[in-house]
């Protein structure tokens, strides 16, 4: 009986912050851009659908990521992490955001 509430407690500990990551890389996203854009640089929102590495740290309920970028001096996209966070599917969606457009529809504001 405790093991079963063990068990329990720890799938919806577990359940729990997958929901709340799945929402975490849009507020992140959405932060980075705007910390991009006060410092004067051109910024992006990528939602892309992530490969095996990103199904698997979802543990397969996500299957699209958020992530920032911002135009380096060259002229060139850089992620505001220093990298892509996971792999991009083959052949998966790879959605270009404007920042502001993409804040109004995660807050459900219209553009």
């Amino acid at each position: 009986m405790k093991k079963t509430i063990i068990d329990l407690a720890f799938f919806f500990v577990l359940v729990t912050f997958l929901f709340a990551s799945c929402s975490l890389c849009r507020d992140i996203a959405i932060r980075d851009a705007k910390v991009a854009v006060e410092q004067g640089k051109e910024a992006r929102i990528i939602v892309y659908e992530v490969g095996v590495d990103g199904l698997i740290a979802g543990m397969g309920m996500w299957r699209f990521h958020a992530q920032a970028q911002v135009k380096n001096g060259k002229g060139e996209w850089e992620w505001t992490s220093g990298r892509q966070d996971y792999s991009h599917k083959p052949g998966g969606r790879w959605d270009v955001w404007d920042p502001s457009v993409f804040e109004s529809v995660v807050k459900g504001r219209k553009p």
